[in-house]
């Protein structure tokens, strides 16, 4: 169940109880209007901070990738813009960590031990957050001294990204036990309020209702969010493209890998492979075949695989490039996403400036 779900699951069920307290007798309504109380301000901002530290982290590591990808290309006015961003989010991140969830845990009525266990479990996430901040300051900093080779090294692979999974898991944990608690002080109320008469008609009309607008909301983010993807994806400065497997053929091509690799439109490039732009053998003496698969497989276990590779334009000549291949899932598939930069375009500007 995704994270998204369990919000949209947790939020209809306080709502459906705090309109359920209009047809109670007084006294279930005094006993329900109090849980109500508890968990609409203690248990379900907890439950949504734990899923919401997911979605900072993911915003922290967005910005210090999208920071070093400008800093790669010498956009350091950008560089800045993200890092402030950065602070802001980190701010937010470690606030909540350290003054809002453990304020509200003192307040909740879960079990001591069940207290003790998560604090010892934020203690953890703060120390985690720690380390991964110390890499991403020390990237910034170099950065800042357009020391791209060490920022790069300090936040893809090694500590970092061990670092990351980690605290990723932790924040999972978290997440799954705060919902199991929110559903746990639910189910509670809803036991109280069995005896309702007209209970779930009136029930099903709130679900209804709110189901409706949520997904309207819902689809008009979505749509908004998806033309933003879309106009990255066709503006972008470096070839992106996906290849799927089994045959791994190309499946998509934005309109600078149409150009780099000089195909009349996106309908040809889909119909080849990486072979077929590609020489019979790269640099090292391996067939460009072989090697591929090498890469491919790499990409596929590890998660990224970036490399230097020796290109063919389509019935063209051979040119030297950068590759990221990134493992993405995404419908139950999982396929490559590949950015392609041509180092001999760099290396033109570079010298015609």
């Amino acid at each position: 169940m995704k994270n998204n779900t369990k919000i949209l699951i947790g939020f209809l069920l306080i709502i459906i109880l705090s309109l359920s307290q209009l047809i109670i007798t007084y006294k279930l309504q005094i006993d329900i209007l109090n849980d109500m109380q508890h968990v609409k301000n203690v248990e379900a901002p907890l439950e949504i901070m734990s899923e919401q530290v997911i979605s900072y982290d993911a915003m922290l590591t967005g910005y210090v990738h999208a920071a070093l990808l400008n800093s790669l290309k010498g956009n350091y006015a950008e560089v800045k813009v993200y890092k402030e961003k950065y602070d802001i989010i980190g701010t937010k991140l470690d606030n909540l960590l350290k003054i809002d969830a453990r304020i509200l845990l003192t307040q909740s009525m879960r079990p001591q031990e069940v207290k003790d266990k998560i604090n010892g479990d934020l203690k953890d996430l703060d120390r985690l957050n720690l380390l991964l901040v110390d890499l991403e300051t020390s990237a910034f900093d170099a950065m800042d001294k357009n020391d791209t080779d060490t920022a790069y090294s300090l936040v893809v692979g090694g500590d970092y990204a061990k670092y990351k999974d980690e605290l990723y898991q932790d924040y999972k944990d978290w997440a799954d036990s705060e919902h199991k608690l929110a559903l746990d002080f639910q189910k509670d109320i809803l036991k109280e309020s069995q005896q309702i008469i007209y209970l779930n008609l009136i029930i099903s009309i709130i679900i209804m209702i709110i189901v409706i607008v949520t997904l309207l909301i819902i689809r008009s983010f979505v749509v908004m969010r998806n033309k933003s993807y879309k106009l990255l994806y066709e503006t972008s400065n470096d070839a992106l493209m996906t290849v799927e497997p089994p045959v791994w053929k190309f499946t998509s091509g934005n309109p600078m890998a149409i150009k780099m690799f000089n195909t009349k439109n996106e309908e040809q490039f889909i119909t080849l492979a990486p072979g077929d732009l590609s020489p019979e053998k790269q640099p090292d003496g391996q067939l460009s075949s072989v090697k591929a698969k090498k890469m491919i497989d790499k990409a596929m276990k590890d998660g990224s695989n970036f490399f230097e590779w020796t290109h063919k334009r389509y019935k063209g000549e051979n040119f030297s490039a950068n590759v990221l291949l990134s493992r993405v899932k995404m419908d139950g598939k999982t396929y490559l996403q590949a950015t392609v930069r041509d180092l001999t375009k760099i290396l033109e500007r570079r010298n015609n400036r």
